[in-house]
């Protein structure tokens, strides 16, 4: 009844095309289907998408030669359409009223994808303070408390905090991604990660290159493991 009452206040329009909702969220169901789906074949350690038949478990090049500190990472869509246009909402234009929609559909990724893991903690990778600041909150954060209170799990965002502003990795080729987030994190709480099972929560994942830096440091502070969920695959 509260819903329906601030949808009368409130109309709410799909993120995608702006037609008006009468479903609960705000992704339609013409454009929810032109979403697009990470699906196997994926590299199984990172889960980035491969074209064409692949054969047996495969992992890509950048796992082979990286051997990133994650056990694995998963994305529920590809970073296109209707996806990119909530990321970019929730990125820029303060779009916290997606959060909730955003979290279910990675809560019900991450139970599935990592169904054998009893997870203790969700964190999210951070932002640096100043841009936290600007923008109001963190995107991946946000994401995380949404995704632990709907998980039965733990958040606690704090334990892992970016020291060092970093230029944007979407102006950086792949091989220079690793060098720009090399000591950008730091964590202080050793003592409370110490054998923690670790989710890993970021809106968007690229090379990879950020969450195995902050698996790294999750790793050093004493993790078990960090497996790591995004929203959407660049």
């Amino acid at each position: 009844m509260g819903a329906t009452a601030l949808d009368l206040v409130y109309p709410r329009a799909c993120e995608g095309c702006g037609e008006s909702m009468d479903a609960a969220g705000y992704l339609c169901w013409d454009c929810l289907r032109q979403t697009e789906k990470v699906t196997r074949p994926y590299c199984e350690k990172c889960g980035d998408p491969v074209d064409g038949l692949v054969e047996g478990s495969y992992e890509c090049s950048w796992c082979n030669r990286n051997r990133p500190q994650f056990e694995a990472a998963r994305s529920v869509f590809m970073y296109r359409g209707p996806v990119m246009d909530m990321v970019h909402q929730l990125k820029y234009s303060g779009g916290v009223h997606l959060v909730n929609d955003m979290a279910e559909i990675m809560a019900g990724a991450a139970k599935s994808t990592f169904a054998g893991v009893r997870f203790d903690v969700a964190i999210g990778v951070p932002l640096y303070s100043r841009r936290e600041r600007e923008r109001g909150y963190n995107q991946a954060g946000v994401l995380a408390d949404s995704m632990a209170r709907k998980m039965g799990v733990e958040c606690f965002n704090r334990a892992i905090v970016r020291c060092r502003d970093t230029s944007s990795q979407t102006e950086l080729k792949a091989s220079d991604r690793a060098r720009n987030v090399r000591g950008a994190f730091r964590s202080d709480y050793s003592d409370w990660l110490f054998s923690k099972h670790v989710l890993l929560v970021d809106d968007v994942m690229t090379t990879g290159a950020t969450v195995d830096e902050v698996s790294r440091i999750l790793k050093q502070a004493g993790a078990a493991s960090v497996h790591v969920i995004s929203f959407a695959r660049g």
